[in-house]
């Protein structure tokens, strides 16, 4: 199975956990794409969204695993799978992200896979009681 990929500048707004029947859970990340990297990620094939409020963005599925690299050429690996929390990346800074494109029986999906940061960049979503 060949893979194509794509690096763009982006946001994660937040992390969701996604099932869907016939389908293994994944955890599905909410971008604020740079404009500039828009229609290049169109082009790709991702489907871009729009928000009741008129914002664009775009829902890619992670890999279970996602590598964090620095500038040195170094990384991490964080957990991503449904059981792990969801988390965001820091507001307002654009990072590197690397998209894959696959196809299993002729339907073509798209992971997120790496994303070129420092550990302070991401963070974890808390719960909020929601009766309080």
């Amino acid at each position: 199975m060949a893979l194509d990929n794509i690096t763009i500048n982006a946001i994660i707004t937040t992390t969701s956990n996604k099932t869907k029947e016939n389908f293994a859970p994944r955890k599905t990340a909410f971008l604020n794409v740079a404009e500039e990297d828009r229609e290049r990620l169109i082009a790709f094939g991702v489907p871009e969204y729009v928000s009741k409020e008129g914002e664009k963005f775009f829902c890619v599925k992670l890999t279970d695993q996602v590598k964090l690299w620095n500038r040195q050429g170094e990384y991490v690996t964080i957990d991503t799978t449904v059981d792990a929390p969801n988390f965001k990346t820091t507001e307002n800074v654009m990072l590197r992200m690397n998209i894959v494109k696959g196809n299993k029986n002729h339907n073509d999906f798209y992971r997120l896979n790496a994303i070129q940061c420092e550990g302070e960049n991401i963070e974890t979503i808390k719960e909020t009681n929601p009766f309080e």
